[in-house]
């Protein structure tokens, strides 16, 4: 799943008990919802690993709570 280079997200971001069988990138994304969630994730399963980096911009909560990354989580 890729959103990247610009990507934006405003308000919450939904993948609750996503299956996701790659990465998850989010490299120079803005995801934004201040004073609550800006990704809610509980019980997603991703399989390659989740990336924030190279410029990305979280304003809010990352809820993975019981949430499995098989592989790197590099925020």
């Amino acid at each position: 799943m890729f959103c990247r280079n610009g990507f934006t997200c405003n308000g919450e971001m939904r993948l609750r008990r996503a299956r996701i069988n790659g990465f998850v990138d989010f490299a120079q994304a803005r995801l934004s919802n201040p004073g609550g969630n800006a990704l809610f994730a509980p019980g997603a399963s991703i399989d390659g690993g989740m990336f924030c980096r190279d410029g990305s911009i979280v304003d809010g909560e990352l809820n993975l709570l019981r949430g499995r990354v098989n592989g790197d989580l590099d925020l």
